[in-house]
């Protein structure tokens, strides 16, 4: 087995990860809202911004607030996915992981700060607006941007340095010097960081309430978009769920599971071989965060960068845990096995 490490950044790599993921998708975003509003006395005194599945216009925004509406999501984007990527944890999330965050951040803002006003410039009252050439442009840009957050991706990968491989041989797998008629019990909890922890919130909290206006607030109810936005609060929420766990390690064996119980992982001592710590980077090990499944048969639950606790069972499966402090389970686990010891119930 080996883990995969990504040396720190230097100040010059960080500039051009910065570039790419947080200052070219905002300056897209504040280039859109100065472009729309230099067409606000050519504008309704209110602008259709969004449209049924049939086509329909149901939505729409006063041409004052507009450039608002239009640069905020995609400044908020930009800065959301600029911090994810700038934070020191990510400096350890190997650098094709960075590359390729940092090229959707860039991709993802320009193609937002292109499609909004195409949308718009064709509801302007000027003469000529009416000729479908006027998108032409815009069409330009969304190639030129894709081309240009491409040639981010690539510029990053090759920039940063290449992640060093970890051999099998160094990772740490503690004892705990227990007394033979001692017993020990081990519970703590794991969960994301407080940045990410509000982010979410933040989002859970706009959707709700956004689900309660289509309920209560708004004359025109429409049900579908009301189904939508619920089926995403469901799953909003179960996804938040994941990123709060539970964990035990005691004679019965090491027990995890998230917020709402669900997922459940229960590992009876007699299936473990050890415990060890090990480090973890989250997109080159597993793709991401939350609850995973990695290589080598690896079940993780992935919060953070950094150091976990890996249970190895005896039919070479692993769970991963990413944890401030994996020495203590993974010690406590590794004494009750060389213990050979069992649980004489299955008390909780």
């Amino acid at each position: 087995m080996n883990l995969t490490v990504t040396p720190t950044r230097t100040a010059a790599q960080t500039r051009l990860v910065a570039l790419f993921a947080l200052i070219l998708p905002a300056l897209a975003g504040l280039a859109a809202a100065g472009l729309i509003r230099t067409w606000r006395a050519d504008l309704p005194a209110e602008v259709i911004t969004h449209w049924g599945l049939a086509g329909e216009a149901n939505g729409w925004t006063s041409t004052a607030w507009l450039p608002v509406v239009v640069g905020l999501p995609i400044l908020g984007v930009a800065l959301l996915l600029g911090l994810l990527i700038l934070l020191p944890g990510a400096a350890r999330g190997g650098r094709l992981g960075i590359a390729l965050l940092s090229g959707f951040s860039c991709l993802f803002g320009g193609l937002l700060a292109t499609l909004l006003p195409a949308t718009v410039i064709r509801q302007r009252t000027g003469p000529g607006q009416d000729d479908p050439s006027v998108l032409i442009p815009f069409f330009v840009v969304a190639v030129a941007w894709v081309a240009l957050s491409v040639l981010g991706t690539i510029l990053i990968r090759r920039a940063l340095p290449a992640d060093v491989a970890t051999p099998e041989s160094a990772v740490n797998t503690p004892t705990l010097n227990l007394p033979a008629d001692a017993r020990a019990v081990w519970i703590a909890s794991a969960s994301i960081g407080t940045l990410m922890r509000v982010v979410l919130g933040v989002v859970l909290l706009g959707l709700i309430t956004l689900l309660l206006w289509q309920l209560l607030v708004d004359s025109e109810f429409n049900p579908v978009a009301a189904i939508i936005t619920a089926v995403i609060v469901v799953v909003l929420v179960s996804v938040l769920s994941m990123f709060s766990w539970r964990l035990r390690a005691d004679r019965a064996g090491f027990r995890a599971h998230a917020t709402l119980g669900w997922p459940r992982v229960e590992i009876p001592l007699d299936e473990i071989v050890g415990a060890h710590v090990v480090e973890v980077n989250p997109v080159a090990d597993f793709g991401g965060w939350g609850w995973r499944v990695g290589a080598n048969r690896r079940l993780g639950i992935i919060l953070r960068s950094g150091p976990a606790l890996e249970v190895e069972r005896r039919d070479g499966r692993r769970l991963v845990i990413t944890l401030a402090d994996p020495q203590t389970p993974a010690a406590l686990l590794n004494t009750l096995v060389q213990r050979g010891e069992r649980p004489t119930s299955a008390a909780d």
